[in-house]
């Protein structure tokens, strides 16, 4: 999502202290036709990249109560 301008936000629950984790849109993303055109074609590489690595990235936040 961060091809696409998008940015990891995180929030702390005050109650609980729990945190909690959200995407959000990032407003200075640059914008032009060929930007769009790499962006296009690298979301197909991010989303293998993404299920090629997921496994370790299961692995790796597993049981991990901080983020």
């Amino acid at each position: 999502m961060t091809l696409w301008g998008f940015e990891p936000k995180y929030s702390k629950d005050a109650f609980t202290g729990s945190t909690e984790g959200e995407m959000q849109y990032d407003s200075d993303t640059e914008w032009s036709w060929n930007l769009f055109g790499l962006r296009l074609l690298g979301t197909p590489f991010a989303l293998l990249l993404d299920c090629v690595t997921s496994p370790v990235q299961t692995f790796l936040f597993w049981g991990d109560d901080d983020c």
